[in-house]
């Protein structure tokens, strides 16, 4: 089912069309632009595109889960937050994948962050909406989203190929750098195809700045440093 609704979804029309706030689509776990691979070229050069609208693949895996399930019909339920930027995934998400999915029915809960977060917690919940950014430039932050035992892995969802790597990659006295890299693509393939967590889309922040300063940045990890702004 994880894999079925995954494919059915079109990434670039939920940034471009749905989003429209300069957001990108996911190509894994880990956002593009905050690392580099051992080639020199982005993380996600190295990953594939294994999060790509494929609506023939999300039909064969939905009739596996309709067998799996043992119904024709299935009804399950997404969780989102209530602001509007969830609403509208949300409802892209229920209608997309209801249009290539016949048999499947999708409705949306939305409720104030603090209880979605605690219906996370509780496991008590079907499928659902969430963020995550990081404050340090290391996958690792986003890739123990799925790790076993990972204070964020609301599905405790565990997978033996998944964690072996995970594994490797906190061993960080038996890699080179480039080494641990590696492990790491490897590592949000692996959850690309598994569905542990399926990522949707890469946000974005707008500023509005003045033409005449210069100096001020928005980094991808951490903030913007005022003390080297000035004006022009």
């Amino acid at each position: 089912m994880r894999c079925a609704i995954s494919d059915s979804l079109n990434r670039k029309v939920l940034a471009s069309d749905v989003l429209k706030d300069g957001s990108q689509p996911a190509k894994s776990i880990v956002p593009s632009g905050e690392v580099k691979g051992s080639n020199g070229k982005d993380f996600n050069t190295q990953v594939g595109n294994g999060l790509a609208y494929n609506a023939t693949k999300a039909k064969a895996y939905f009739k596996l889960a309709q067998k799996e399930l043992g119904k024709k019909k299935i009804t399950i339920q997404l969780l989102t937050a209530d602001t509007d930027a969830y609403k509208a995934v949300g409802e892209y998400i229920q209608a997309q994948a209801q249009k290539v999915l016949p048999g499947l029915t999708i409705s949306i809960k939305s409720i104030p962050l603090e209880q979605e977060i605690s219906a996370f917690s509780d496991h008590n919940y079907q499928f659902g909406t969430l963020g995550w950014s990081t404050d340090f430039p290391d996958p690792i932050d986003y890739l123990n989203i799925a790790a076993k035992g990972g204070q964020i892995n609301f599905t405790n969802w565990t997978n033996a190929k998944y964690q072996k790597v995970i594994d490797q990659i906190n061993d960080t006295n038996g890699q080179t750098a480039a080494q641990r890299v590696k492990l790491q693509q490897k590592a949000a393939k692996i959850l690309n195809q598994e569905q542990g967590v399926t990522p949707l889309y890469q946000y974005a922040s707008v500023h509005l700045v003045s033409s005449d300063l210069k100096g001020l940045s928005y980094p991808l990890i951490g903030y913007q440093k005022y003390e080297y702004v000035s004006w022009k």
